[in-house]
Order: C-alpha cells, then structure tokens, then sequence
C-alpha cells in the first residue's frame, strides 16, 4: 500500500521536533485538523471507525498539516442507519454540512473482523474503558475518547500515564482516572503566553475522556469547540485582521472587537445547540474571569456574567457573557415576559438571517447556545457602545467615514443573495469596534426577502416572514412613510430611508425629531413628509445625504 511521504514523520516526533527549534507549533489547529479528519470518517457512509487514534498514527505534511494515518485496525460500519440498543446506545448530534442528524454510540458488532487478535489489539493509554471491560467493540466513541488522550500528547508532549507500566494504565483508565491537569499548563509553547489554551485543552479532553460513552462528545461537536477556540486564538493574536466577505469555509474577526468569534465553518454552529451540561463541578481557573460570574465555567463554553441586563431594546435583553473562559461576549435573549414558544421563534427568525452575514461592518454572530430553555444569540461585546453614546463621548469622531462605514454594510445586506433587509436601521443598533468602526447589529426585525419579479432589491418584494408583530414593530422616527400602511412591508428603500434618520443622528446626536417627546406624535409628521429640523452649523452636503436619502417617496 503505497502513500506519500511525510517529511515532518509523526504527530510526536514533530511536537518535540519543534519545542527544540523554537518554532513553535499551532496545537489547537493541528488537534482541529485531527478532529476534521476524524469527523469525516464518522460522517462517511459507510461509517469509518479508525479504532487506533494516537499521535504516532497522525502523520504531518510538508506545509505542517495533520493527516491520520495507520488503518490496521480501523472497520466500517455496516449499517449505515443503526436501530437503539437499549441502554447500550445513546443520541449523540452528528454535523453534517451544517445539518443535525443522530449518531448512535452502540455496544453491538461493527463491521465484519472479528479475529480475538484485531479485538484485543490496541493500547490501554490510549483506549476507552468499556474496550477493556465490557466490550471489544470499537465505536466512534472509543475513537473520541482515543482523541482526548491525542490531545494529552499535543499538551504534555508524552504518552499518556508516561510514569506508569501498562498494567497499572489498564487499572487507572477502567478507574476513569484522566492525566494530570498540571502537566498541560507546564507545556507552554516556546516564548508565548498560554492566555488560558492549556486549560480549555483539559477541559476538552476531560469531556472527550468521560468515561460513559453517551457522555462523550461526537467528533463534529469537538470541531465546533477546536474551531471556537480557533477564532479566540485569532483575535487574540492577529490585530486589526481584513474580514474576508465573500463565502468560504473560514474567516476570521478583528480583536478590536474586544471579544471573541466562533468556529473556523460557514457559522453553521448555530447548529450545535443544546441544553446546558451540569458545571457545578468545573470551577474555571482563568485568571480574567470576573468575580461576579458563574464560577461554574467550562473554559470552552459560554455562560452570563451578570443576571441584570447590559441593555434592551426591540424583543431582547442583552447581557454580558464570557466566552472560553477568558473573552467577554454579548449574549442576546428575547424579554422574560415573551412566552417561551414565541420566543424560540423569535430568536431562530433573527439565526436565520445573521448567520449567514460575513463583512467588516456587520456585527458577526459567534454562535447560538440553549440556556435552560432559552435560545442566547452570542456576539463580540462591543466595549465601545452603540453608536449613540459613542458619538457623545467622541465629539471629534470622523462622522463621514462611521456613516460611510454603516452604508457600506447595508449595501453588503441589500446586495446578498437572497437580499437581507435590515428593517430597524438607527444609531442604537449600529455598534463600534474597539478601532473604532461602525457595525450594523440587531437583526430582530431583519428578514431575507425574495424578488416577486425576478429583479434585485427596491423592486416589490415578498417577505418570507410577515407575522403581524414583525409588520409593526419599529419606531415611526426612523420609519418610512410607506411603513406606516398597513399592507406594506420593510423593504431596501425603507431601510435607505432609516440610513437617512441615521444621518440625523450622527451630526445632531439626537433622535429624530427630538423635540417632540411623544413617537406616537411623530406618525403623523412622517406620513406628510414633514423632515426634521436642519441640523444647525452642519455641512451642506452632510444635509443634501439626509434630504435624499429621507425622501417620502419609496422609488
């Protein structure tokens, strides 16, 4: 059997290779790349168990990319759509090109070897319990719990239990023993700061290492993790980095976002959602955690950091999270007193539009998380505020290039495929970075639109969602004329027409129409085109943008 040849050899040797040099290697990327190759022969039909996950199994290419290798005792499973089997068998989420299907993790013979030799094959570091007391069978849980050792390798640079003959290991793996957590944090690379990637590596291989199968993650669910803590190592590392906006199967967020993004995929995470694992047992070590949060923390997970707000508006409070341990995020909910039902429905609207948004001037969606029943919307926590409060702490703030910035992104929107119709366009759902640049934010009232007639946007258009609530909320300041009938839906040109008021805004730092208290007042004005007043001192072209873009006329 003929394969081509690795010049960096093995996983192992390469680690060691480069701690020599001083290199320096990227282990999360090199244990996602693992996990991909993994998560693709779970997802083949049929299923590829490899059954001896080690990092001398895991060869290196030239550019530095991790392959696995070595099938000697890897199967396929012949049934591609197995039945439960009892206790013996456990729902896990599989992903497959961003879907959600079941995976089952079952006792029961796979594939066709049953030699004593290939069952007894293997060793104990690195196999799952049940394969040493009450199974031989190998299954893509017993491949996870293979990686988790995998990754006790990339962060000690060592066998698992390096200090301990086999019998003793065969003793501490059916005792559900884990190596020790010390070690990790020891290991650090070469002249680099860990910012906590050791200890949300335990914390993956802890869970990776349960020692009930069931319990377990699947191997897609270990590349969300990897990816997510991917994206941290990203903004962490790479300041002021270019957002690519066009597809792909990656991207990457600037650290002036103050926080962090999720996984290296089209966003599809969205997809990974699940009630909350017990925590009570995993106090966090991360030193940057607030001591007003959630000591409960997995590091590779998402929690609030308070339980009052950090601000509200249309259907949802917003509250301050953290991410992985370490980085601060928001995360979106709809309001206590919205039926929870409603809610979901809510929430999955606003998923289904944001995650499909890539550009540097839409606020990007990290992921979705199921909280004791509630769905949270995670973003970067934008420490710079809204774009109100900003413009009032930054007087001399380049307004030309922020309204630049905002139309840029809305154009993004306008000019996707389907159409994105923002629907709330105005300065309290327009974000600024920690650089200083302006993010389009709030989807709640957005919507992907298609063309009645075949043609792009401004043309009449057919909203996918026209729910009455959706119809009618918004505010009449920022709101067209046409919004205001009650047959009529947000289109490109009400959003253009909101651009408009954003104007306003920005050189009066006040809402449109600010002399008059009462918005219910202000339908009225709207509906006869009245314009709001003239910002006073203000350059004449900033009022010419505002005059077109604020036109009562839809066309």
């Amino acid at each position: 059997m003929v394969s081509p040849w690795m010049d960096n050899g093995d996983l192992g040797a390469y680690l060691k290779r480069s701690t020599t040099d001083g290199s320096g290697v990227n282990r999360v990327l090199l244990l996602c790349q693992i996990a991909k190759g993994l998560e693709y022969l779970h997802t083949s039909d049929p299923i590829v168990i490899h059954g001896d996950l080690k990092a001398t199994n895991i060869l290196i290419s030239n550019s530095g990319d991790a392959c696995i290798a070595d099938f000697g005792l890897s199967e396929t499973v012949t049934q591609t759509r197995p039945q439960f089997d009892g206790d013996r068998t456990a729902n896990v989420n599989r992903r497959t090109n961003g879907s959600r299907e079941t995976n089952t993790c079952r006792s029961i013979e796979y594939g066709t070897n049953n030699s004593t030799a290939w069952h007894t094959a293997g060793n104990a570091r690195w196999q799952a319990p049940e394969l040493l007391t009450e199974t031989l069978q190998r299954t893509t849980c017993s491949d996870v719990f293979a990686f988790g050792r995998v990754i006790t390798e990339v962060y000690t640079r060592d066998i698992p239990f390096p200090d301990k003959n086999n019998a003793q290991v065969v003793l501490l793996v059916v005792g559900g023993a884990l190596p020790s957590r010390a070690e990790f944090s020891r290991h650090t690379r070469t002249g680099q700061p860990d910012l906590g990637e050791s200890a949300s590596a335990w914390g993956l291989m802890e869970k990776c290492c349960q020692r009930d199968p069931p319990l377990r993650p699947t191997a897609g669910e270990v590349v969300c993790l990897l990816e997510a803590s991917l994206r941290c190592r990203d903004l962490d590392t790479r300041r002021q980095a270019p957002l690519p906006i066009h597809g792909g199967s990656t991207f990457s967020t600037p650290s002036d976002t103050g926080a962090t993004i999720h996984t290296n995929v089209h966003l599809n995470t969205h997809e990974f959602m699940k009630p909350r694992p017990d925590l009570s047992q995993s106090p966090t070590e991360s030193p940057d955690f607030p001591s007003s949060a959630d000591p409960t923390l997995y590091e590779w997970e998402v929690v609030k950091v308070r339980d009052i707000p950090a601000g509200s508006g249309g259907f949802g409070d917003c509250f301050e999270g953290m991410l992985l341990g370490r980085h601060r995020v928001a995360m979106k909910c709809c309001r206590e007193h919205i039926p929870a039902r409603v809610a979901m429905r809510i929430a999955e609207k606003e998923l289904k539009v944001w995650v499909r948004l890539r550009h540097p001037n839409v606020l990007p969606l990290i992921e979705s998380v199921v909280i004791d029943s509630k769905m949270y919307l995670v973003s970067p926590w934008m420490s710079n505020g809204d774009l109100a409060s900003y413009l009032k702490r930054n007087p001399d703030a380049d307004c030309l290039q922020l309204l630049t910035q905002i139309a840029t992104g809305l154009e993004y929107l306008h000019t996707s495929k389907p159409v994105v119709v923002h629907g709330d366009p105005k300065a309290n759902n327009i974000l600024i970075s920690d650089s200083g640049e302006a993010r389009l934010a709030d989807f709640g009232l957005s919507d992907l639109l298609v063309d009645a007639f075949g043609r792009r946007d401004s043309a009449p258009v057919s909203p996918i969602t026209n729910a009455t609530p959706w119809e009618f909320a918004g505010n009449p300041r920022w709101q067209a004329p046409e919004l205001l009938a009650r047959d009529t839906y947000r289109t490109t040109s009400s959003d253009v027409f909101a651009f408009g008021r954003v104007i306003i805004e920005v050189y009066t730092r006040k809402v449109p129409f600010a002399h008059i208290p009462d918005s219910t007042s202000v339908i009225a004005l709207v509906a006869n085109g009245t314009m709001p007043p003239r910002p006073r001192g203000k350059d004449v072209k900033a009022r010419t943008n505002m005059l077109c873009c604020g036109t009562p006329s839809a066309t």
